[in-house]
């Protein structure tokens, strides 16, 4: 027996009608100091004592606090348990450096670069 012919029935092409790109003017924040942000009071001994939103309201966000707590000696097991997130979430943020720390280091190396070359090229002369 052969298959019977059946034809196939797909679903509705739908057109989607592109939405205008709106830009919005955002005020950037000022640069905060690069070292880690200390909350008066706060040890590596007494962090339980102080509730998952004190700290990262403390810190500025969740990423702070868990520099914050990390710069206090403490693993990423510990903080992410207190702040309530994953054990990744915790371990990602200490493994990446801050993005602004990177740019410093590479503007500082691009000035030194500067430096050697403009003094090669004044002892050259």
């Amino acid at each position: 027996m052969a298959k019977a012919d059946k034809k196939v029935q797909h679903a509705p092409v739908q057109t989607v009608l592109a939405q205008p790109q709106v830009q919005v003017a955002v005020e950037a924040k000022p640069q905060v100091a690069v070292e880690p942000v200390k909350m008066n009071g706060v040890t590596a001994e007494n962090f339980t004592t102080f509730t998952k939103e004190v700290l990262i309201t403390g810190y500025g966000n969740k990423s702070g606090a868990i520099r914050g707590l990390a710069a206090l000696g403490l693993k990423p097991g510990p903080i992410s348990k207190h702040l309530d997130i994953r054990y990744q979430h915790a371990r990602n943020v200490l493994s990446r450096p801050l993005k602004r720390d990177v740019k410093d280091q590479r503007d500082a190396a691009a000035k030194a670069a500067q430096a050697a070359l403009a003094g090669e090229q004044s002892a050259g002369k």
